[in-house]
């Protein structure tokens, strides 16, 4: 057989191999269930999944805060501070960068002038469209033990 009567292939142009990829990750995801119709369209991961923090009653400094990372995929993150907790504080979300997909929340008790004893309380982060009518939740419980 001589070259001139092999068969060749001819190639593909590159956004043609985009273009394919791109087709073959979409069917992927729809059938994973990701861009399924009724679907959430956003995600939130928080770590850790659950805060806890010990003193004792009069201690002159409360715990320091943990630092919560909050990954998501949504127009912005937020946070609801419980309102039946004033002993504990929460600073942010500050995301890492503009645009980014990652923000952190400083969470911690402020006093020890508690009675002994356990308190609880849900610290509530979410991601979704500006105006909240679509949204996801993950809470993170928090447990501040004063003996």
């Amino acid at each position: 057989m001589n070259r001139a009567s092999i068969p060749v292939r001819p190639a593909r142009p590159p956004w043609r191999r985009v273009e394919c990829v791109a087709a073959l990750l979409a069917s992927l995801a729809v059938g994973a269930g990701c861009g399924s119709s009724g679907d959430p369209r956003y995600s939130l991961g928080a770590e850790p999944a659950e805060l806890e923090f010990r003193a004792a009653p009069g201690d002159p400094y409360p715990p320091a805060a943990a630092t919560v990372t909050v990954s998501f995929d949504g127009d912005d993150v937020w946070v609801d501070r419980p309102a039946d907790a004033p002993w504990l504080v929460v600073d942010g979300p500050w995301r890492l960068s503009p645009g980014a997909t990652r923000a952190i929340v400083y969470v911690g008790p402020n006093t020890t002038a508690l009675a002994s004893g356990d308190y609880t309380t849900v610290v509530r982060f979410g991601t979704g469209n500006p105006d909240r009518s679509e949204v996801v939740t993950r809470d993170i419980p928090v447990r501040y033990l004063l003996r």
